[in-house]
């Protein structure tokens, strides 16, 4: 091989590579990322003031997610099987741990109780029941609809008893296109299955579940 053909080659091989290395990093080159958190349920001020019931203590946890949503760019599926990531658009944190902390701030505002709390946690004293939910689908489906689907098993910790288990989905619009609606769309999906959660956990002691604004 000449020197010519030698020094072509390297300079295709460098290309390359800088070509690779932009696609990495794509992201950062094009626009700078965006980041995205879920939120818990706006809390209605008169939910507190009408409430008399008894002030469930509750344990929640473990909360688990499919392995594909364990990553920091947030995921829509295209069609049946297709998971697309998207390049700048992120979670803030972990989706698991930030799941977790909104289904146990939405279940402490529909109980009206502040002795919900996640698990494993803090040493707190035992509690009366514990929420295990394990999460089997939760993203945005043809960049039209949020869907979530979702198994939960309810204990009473003190009889070891398991009280009862449930499974639903849920699913709604999408406004408009952007990341910004689906992420308010999942927080409501989040808030569609706290509600169902709350009721059962409501059942279990005889005290029906407050109302929300959302819930009107």
């Amino acid at each position: 091989m000449g020197a010519a053909a030698r020094i072509v080659r390297r300079c295709i091989g460098v290309a390359v590579a800088t070509v690779g290395m932009l696609a990495a990093v794509g992201c950062a080159v094009d626009r700078p990322a965006r980041f995205y958190t879920l939120s818990p349920m706006e809390q209605n001020p008169l939910t507190a003031a009408s409430v008399t019931g008894k002030r469930v203590s509750v344990a929640v946890g473990p909360v688990t997610l499919p392995d594909y949503l364990k990553r920091p760019r947030i995921v829509n599926r295209i069609g049946k099987n297709m998971l697309v990531a998207a390049d700048c658009d992120r979670w803030a944190g972990a989706l698991d741990e930030n799941l977790s902390m909104v289904v146990t701030e939405n279940l402490a505002l529909l109980l009206a109780s502040d002795n919900v709390y996640l698990h494993p946690g803090a040493d707190y004293a035992t509690p009366a029941y514990q929420v295990a939910v394990d999460v089997i689908r939760f993203e945005g489906v043809n960049r039209q609809n949020v869907e979530l689907l979702a198994r939960w098993t309810l204990v009473d910790v003190r009889r070891q008893v398991t009280m009862g288990r449930g499974r639903a989905f849920f699913s709604r619009p999408i406004p408009g296109q952007g990341t910004a609606g689906l992420v308010s769309t999942m927080n409501l999906v989040l808030a569609d299955l706290s509600r169902r959660i709350a009721a059962e956990l409501s059942s279990c002691q005889g005290v029906s579940a407050p109302e929300t604004d959302e819930t009107r």
